[in-house]
């Protein structure tokens, strides 16, 4: 039974216990945490060759490396999503143009699609001499 004497009144409505709440850290003392305990920001080349890797990966494989906590994040993440059913080909796609960039896609709106082989330059000077 709880003793009588160390019980409040319940807190009214709009009322707290802790007004200012818990004080929050700030995204910057997080991150030097982070640092602190050893570990470095990702590279792109780190992340090109995870995907570049992972691509090549047999099933059985990726659902290893899905699930071993002993991986980094981007590696779990990388194969789970190699894994997901239904929009594989989305997913490669998105993968292959982060780990090589999308290729140039280029329109010609001048030509008409012809070859532009001749032009000619004129030069034209509005200076009286």
């Amino acid at each position: 039974m709880a003793n009588s004497e160390n019980l409040r009144e319940p807190w009214k409505p709009g009322e707290s216990g802790n007004p200012n709440g818990r004080p929050r850290k700030m995204v910057s003392q997080v991150i030097a945490d982070i640092n602190e305990a050893g570990i470095e920001n990702v590279t792109k080349a780190q992340v090109r060759g995870c995907i570049e890797v992972l691509l090549n990966c047999k099933e059985d494989d990726l659902r290893k490396y899905a699930k071993d906590k002993d991986h980094s994040v981007m590696v779990r993440m990388v194969a789970r999503h190699l894994l997901k059913s239904g929009d594989n080909e989305r997913v490669l796609q998105m993968m292959l143009d982060r780990a090589f960039g999308k290729p140039d896609q280029s329109k010609d709106i001048t030509s008409g699609g012809e070859k532009i082989t001749n032009f000619k330059v004129e030069i034209v000077n509005n200076e009286e001499t």
